[in-house]
């Protein structure tokens, strides 16, 4: 997973930073600069061509930097060339068939509903829950197999409802405090995700506080740097 290493450092900024600022269009000029500040090579180079699930459908909160979030994703795989992205917001695209396709599934904001917190379940309804079980399965599955996950900001509600998927984000969503100024400093400065930071304390407006439910490591990351664990 070293290889999102990169990705995942501006991917944090942008989703944490932007979300407390006015809305910002989302025009060829943004991209246009998104795409000078990325970096021209991969931190590590892939032994293989990388394809990637995007998957940006939130059906609860709507975080307007969602669609800037994807472009990031997709400026940084254009011009890296370390990743091909395959985006849609089709849940079947968790079926086991479909999942053989990639080597990681990048979650982007997928904000469920409150309080059941299970986007399958809002999107085929609570008569079909045996088959909303089975695509959470089939992507549990997918990472204990050793391909990647990477879940954006709102992405920790996906399936907060589920302990066994919580786990494999390493905490479930608690709650929301009011924004205010957060200061993080870089443990390892010279870590791949805190280097583009310089070193420099990271102020941050929006965070979450996560229920910690895991002992052990998984082959994901999440990118959110200013979340209290």
């Amino acid at each position: 997973m070293k290889k999102w290493l990169t990705i995942l450092t501006l991917l944090t900024w942008t989703s944490s930073v932007l979300a407390d600022l006015p809305e910002i269009k989302l025009t060829p000029e943004w991209k246009a600069e998104i795409t000078q500040k990325a970096p021209s090579k991969p931190t590590v180079q892939p032994q293989k061509e990388q394809t990637v699930l995007l998957f940006s459908l939130m059906t609860g909160y709507q975080h307007w930097v969602t669609p800037h979030t994807s472009a990031v994703v997709k400026i940084l795989g254009d011009k890296t060339s370390a990743y091909n992205v395959i985006e849609s917001n089709d849940i079947n695209m968790f079926s086991k068939d479909n999942l053989k396709k990639f080597d990681a599934v990048i979650l982007n904001n997928t904000c469920s509903i409150s309080p059941q917190r299970n986007m399958f379940l809002d999107v085929l309804g609570k008569e079909k829950e045996q088959q909303a079980k089975q695509l959470e399965q089939n992507l549990i599955n997918f990472v204990a197999d050793g391909n990647g996950l990477v879940a954006i900001h709102g992405a920790i509600v996906f399936i907060n409802s589920s302990e066994a998927f919580c786990d494999v984000l390493g905490g479930a969503f608690d709650f929301h405090p009011d924004q205010q100024e957060v200061i993080a400093t870089p443990c390892d400065p010279n870590h791949p995700l805190t280097k583009a930071f310089k070193d420099k304390p990271l102020i941050q407006l929006n965070t979450y506080n996560i229920c910690i439910v895991f002992l052990f490591m998984h082959n994901y990351i999440f990118s959110d740097i200013c979340y209290f664990w």
